[in-house]
Order: structure tokens, then sequence, then C-alpha cells
């Protein structure tokens, strides 16, 4: 731990104090000249607590990556005389950054960010994905090569400000998110996975100057291959009196969605794919009318 005079975004971390070793579940006092004296307690506990009679003063963190010490946080307002409980997020956000270098402060919001959670784990494997010949890629729990399946959650802003995360628009992400679901269900895992005697039905009303025959073009071109099992338009549609689409989704689909789209159930991981394709053709084509396992 370690004290320094202010935070201004763009600078280099400088510590004005000197760097204390100190354990998870230790304290330490930072005496009226600015000195932290050694760590107290006993390790294994969650927080360090600083008990502040310096006065106010910036309280930073090192941590070693790669065996090597390094900041790893600084408190963006001063901490005052009194008691300051630091308690660490086990989780670290990855994004790519052309412009900052190691220990720079910043308080800019981060676009298109990831964040891993290791709570409760020591070791995770990330790895960034996409589709050859374009500019977008994803973030993506899990190694693309090992064919064990891929947990996939949405790009994050990160606005330091308040420390917070809004999920990004997912419109980036689909085309990469295609050709990860086809490529787990190819795999021999995937294709263990699948029982194909089972389908999911979804039935979508258009609006009245809705296209049945487009939409269905459109939802074939844009939907996983491995996903779509089929279309019916019932109705004469040459003649405009019928505006439904029932489309029989394969059941792997819900397969390859648990792997991808973590914390929903897995009608709802389907019904979102599915959605958010209508969504992209058009947003009068957004209403799910229902969706079952058949």
């Amino acid at each position: 731990v370690f004290g320094q005079v202010d935070f201004t975004s763009g600078a280099l971390v400088s510590e004005a104090t000197n760097i204390l070793p100190i354990a998870l579940g230790e304290s330490t006092e930072l005496d009226v000249n600015g000195i932290f004296q050694d760590a107290q307690g006993s390790p294994g506990g969650g927080s360090i607590i600083v008990n502040n009679n310096y006065g106010s003063i910036n309280l930073g963190v090192e941590a070693k990556l790669g065996g090597v010490l390094a900041p790893i946080y600084v408190d963006q307002l001063p901490a005052v005389a009194g008691t300051e409980t630091l308690t660490p997020i086990e989780k670290v956000m990855v994004w790519f950054d052309r412009t900052l270098t190691s220990s720079t402060m910043f308080s800019y919001s981060v676009s298109r960010s990831f964040e891993i959670d290791f709570t409760g784990i020591t070791t995770q494997t990330a790895s960034y994905v996409s589709n050859p010949g374009t500019n977008f890629g994803i973030w993506v729990v899990g190694d693309p090569t090992s064919g064990q399946g891929l947990q996939y959650t949405p790009h994050k802003l990160y606005r330091p400000l308040t420390n917070t995360f809004e999920d990004l628009p997912f419109a980036d992400d689909q085309n990469v998110i295609r050709g990860l679901i086809d490529q787990y269900l190819n795999s021999s895992i995937g294709k263990a996975a699948m029982p194909p005697q089972f389908l999911v039905q979804a039935t979508v009303t258009l609006p009245p100057t809705g296209d049945a025959k487009q939409l269905v073009s459109f939802l074939k071109a844009s939907l996983p291959t491995a996903i779509v099992a089929g279309f019916t338009i019932p109705g004469d549609q040459a003649a405009g009196l019928n505006k439904v689409i029932v489309a029989n989704l394969a059941w792997s689909a819900l397969v390859s969605m648990k792997t991808l789209v973590a914390g929903e159930s897995d009608v709802a991981k389907l019904e979102r794919l599915f959605k958010y394709s209508l969504g992209l053709y058009g947003p009068g084509y957004s209403s799910l009318k229902y969706l079952e396992l058949k």
C-alpha cells in the first residue's frame, strides 16, 4: 500500500510515501509524517485497513503482475484522517488501448472492454476472436480451439468516475457469435450434445406492412446455419392475407447458447438471439408472439 499527492488523469503513478508490504487481513498506520508503519494483524482476511493520521492523501495499492510489483489501484478522491478500508474486487478489465502505458491513471470512459471474474478462481483463459475479413471481434472466456464451448458476455462501457459498467449494443458482436456457434456445433462435443429430434418453435407476427418471404430470407442469412431447421409461412402470402411465420429452430441452438450467453434460462437465451435478428431487420419485426419447446 502507498500514498500519493493527487490523482491526475493521464499521469503516471508517483508514490509520495514509502511502499509498505501488507497482506489482506492486516492493518497499518499512516503517521503524521506520511510514513506507513509496519503491518499488524493476521493475514487471511478480505481487506486492508489503513489508520490515517496524516490527513488528505490518495491511497494506492500495488500487486505483483508477472512477478513484478506494479500499481493496480489509486483512489480518485483523497482519503481524510481516520480509518480507510481497502477491499479488492476480484475482477479484471481487459481492452485494447494504443495510448496508455503501464501505471497510467485515467478517468475517461473505456468502450468495448471485457470484464473477467476471478472470484473463487485463480486462473482464467480469455480469447479475442473475430471473423476473417471483418473489423469486429469479441472477448470470450475460454479457448476457441478446445471445442469445450465459450462463455460470451456483452462488451462493456466502463465509466471510471462512477466505477460502473454498461452493456454495449449487441450489433457488432452478432456475426462473430454466429461463427462461434457454428464452430461449437460442428465440433465433436457440440454434435454429441445435440438431440436433433427436439425442436423449438417460434411464431412471429409481422406488422401490416411486413413481407414474410423477405423476412424468412433475412433470417436464413442472419441466423447461424445450425440453428434454423426450417420456416413455414401459413396462409396465402401472395394475397397478403397472412402475416405469420413459424420458425422451427433446432434444439442444438439451446445447447450452443448455453455455452455462449451467461445468466439466462435456456429458452431466454435462444429467444434473445432470435429477437435480436428480428430487430436487425427492422424495429417492427421484434415482436415474438411465443416461443416454446416442441
